[in-house]
């Protein structure tokens, strides 16, 4: 079967796993301490300030693990006290684990990355979401181990189902599904494989059973 892959998931794996350097002020890998003094903060009504600074910060801030003071485990870039810019958070070995995106101190995207370094997942948050709350908004992109990727398919408003045209691949690339979806409702099937529809069926019956006991739960929390 010929593998598809549509434009907007051509240019994700392009820049993915292209070897080029960042744009100017984007945190890169092999951060030193010894050049990269600690400075300490202090959020005051949620703006950064340097320890007995008045002036908002500007800049990078490296965190270090508590357990080797020379490994950088977060650098964080901020613009007049606000994280504006990458957020990076590294393994101890030096490789990027997860990259966060924020603009005026709001997180705007999340990439994960797996151990070896190539891109597990990128999605983007809707607005003012806290990144740990993990409601993703718009494009929506998995990659398999291998590099290949797994999902291709943007969030609708509930973060919970998707919109447009969503699409499933396997470990070699071939196609699993193709589908069309509108505001969270399946509309059209283009492909999909007797095991996908399978899995599909059986995963869309657990989400709308666990579904009716979130709404049930919040029902009984405002009563």
């Amino acid at each position: 079967m010929k593998r598809l892959f549509p434009i907007s998931l051509t240019l994700f794996v392009t820049l993915s796993f292209t070897a080029c350097k960042p744009p100017e002020g984007w945190t890169t890998e092999g951060s030193s301490n010894s050049l990269n003094p600690v400075v300490e903060l202090e959020i005051r009504d949620g703006v950064a300030f340097a320890k007995d600074s008045d002036k908002p910060f500007s800049g990078e801030h490296l965190e270090y693990y508590s357990s080797d003071a020379e490994k950088v485990e977060t650098a964080t870039t901020y613009v007049d006290g606000l994280k504006s810019g990458p957020e990076a958070h590294y393994r101890k070995n030096g490789m990027i684990s997860r990259e966060y995106g924020y603009h005026e101190g709001v997180a705007r995207y999340v990439l994960i990355r797996y151990d070896s370094g190539l891109v597990k997942m990128i999605s983007f948050y809707q607005n003012e979401t806290d990144p740990a709350a993990e409601q993703f908004i718009g494009p929506h992109v998995r990659f398999h181990e291998n590099g290949f990727p797994s999902t291709n398919g943007i969030w609708a408003a509930d973060h919970k189902q998707w919109n447009k045209r969503f699409m499933q691949w396997d470990e070699s690339g071939e196609v699993l599904g193709d589908y069309l979806f509108d505001d969270g409702k399946l509309s059209d099937i283009y492909f999909e494989t007797d095991a996908q529809k399978k899995d599909r069926k059986e995963r869309y019956q657990w989400n709308e059973e666990n579904l009716k006991k979130e709404q049930a739960a919040a029902s009984d929390g405002e009563n």
